[in-house]
């Protein structure tokens, strides 16, 4: 199955923070799924040895309250440890 321009970008933008970031050993996942949380979930119980980065908006006040958070709900929600770092 081929990725979409969606996940070609999102592939794009992970390498690009690799690369900024010198990271050597890491593997992008692209999760197809009903909600991402969920997607996101699902494939982090599989992984129990790894690491979960994933990007965040950075809202901060009542934009945070009004909008959901994804990475905020994969962080409180699973195991491995997440990472989150702010697009830029």
């Amino acid at each position: 199955m081929s990725e979409d321009d969606d996940q070609v970008e999102a592939r794009q933008k992970v390498e690009a923070f690799a690369r900024r970031h010198a990271l050597e050993h890491y593997e992008v996942v692209i999760v197809v799924a009903s909600s991402p949380s969920e997607g996101i979930r699902e494939y982090a119980g599989h992984t129990r040895d790894a690491l979960v980065v994933l990007p965040t908006h950075g809202r901060t006040g009542l934009s945070r309250l009004l909008q959901a958070s994804i990475a905020e709900d994969v962080a409180t929600s699973v195991f491995p440890p997440v990472l989150t770092f702010r697009l830029t």
